[in-house]
């Protein structure tokens, strides 16, 4: 292996570790939820649309 390319093998590898540890420190802050309760007339309750197109 050609020492340029060890170079760029260890800085490719460091940059990996780097993009892995955001991305586990996003999945944590990901697992916690937020979660608001709000009122909806009930004339408007058929119109109340949920995630995914789900009725609430």
């Amino acid at each position: 292996m050609h020492f340029r390319s060890f170079t760029q093998k260890v800085l490719f590898k460091s940059k990996t570790e780097e993009v892995e540890r955001h991305l586990e420190a996003t999945r944590i802050q990901s697992t916690y939820y937020y979660t608001e309760e709000f009122h909806v007339p009930s004339e408007l309750m058929g119109l109340a649309i949920g995630v995914h197109g789900a009725n609430i």
